[in-house]
Parts: C-alpha cells; sequence; structure tokens
C-alpha cells in the first residue's frame, strides 16, 4: 500500500524492521491481513499479485481434474510492545498455509534465438 493510501484510510503503521527482506518504499507498513475485506478490496483493486517466478512448462490436463495443486505458506515473527503504563511485551510467530490450485490450459513458448 502507498503512503497516501495508508493516511486516506487512517491505517495502524509501523516502522519496517531492519531485517525485513521486502521491498519497502515508504517510511511505515501496515498489516494487510488485518484490515476487513472491504477495505483490501477498496484498497488493493484489481490490482494483480507480486509474480512469484515459476513458470509451468506444460498444461494441467494430466493432473487430477486438469488442475496444478500446492500449498502456499507464510511465516511471520512478531514483536510486540503495548502502551509504557501497561509495561507489557512479547514475541511470537505465526504460520498460516493455503492450498491453491491452477489451471493451466495452453503453454506459449517463446524462442528468443
Amino acid at each position: 500500500m502507498t503512503e497516501q493510501q495508508i493516511a486516506d484510510r487512517h491505517l495502524l503503521t509501523a516502522p519496517p524492521k531492519a531485517s525485513d527482506r521486502r521491498s519497502i518504499s515508504g517510511t511505515s507498513t501496515t498489516h494487510a491481513q488485518a484490515l476487513p475485506p472491504e477495505v483490501l478490496a477498496d484498497v488493493l483493486g484489481k490490482a494483480m499479485s507480486p509474480d512469484c517466478g515459476h513458470r509451468y512448462q506444460r498444461a494441467a490436463s494430466d493432473k487430477p481434474d486438469g488442475r496444478y495443486r500446492g500449498t502456499a505458506t507464510a511465516t511471520w515473527s512478531i514483536a510486540w510492545t503495548a502502551a509504557p503504563a501497561l509495561g507489557d511485551e512479547g514475541e511470537f510467530t505465526e504460520t498460516r498455509a493455503t492450498a491453491w490450485t491452477a489451471w493451466v490450459g495452453e503453454v506459449q513458448v517463446l524462442n528468443t534465438n
């Protein structure tokens, strides 16, 4: 999300961690997964997801139901601190896995020679 989208919707932010390997263009990040679906849809619209770099070599016609199957897994390590008056803090790790399917009906070849 852009800094402007964060400001327009008054979203909570945090500075990026020095250990974060993502490319963050602004001065802060927001936890998009915590947003209500209608807000997230409004912010992102029909934007394309980033490409993971995987390329299918052939159609999925020989796979069950004609689809490739897999699991996407994301892991977050979270360190949190409450207001100073509460004096509470902690750390935890959250892992989420989601099964996916992909129908690949046509594969094109690009010959660069």
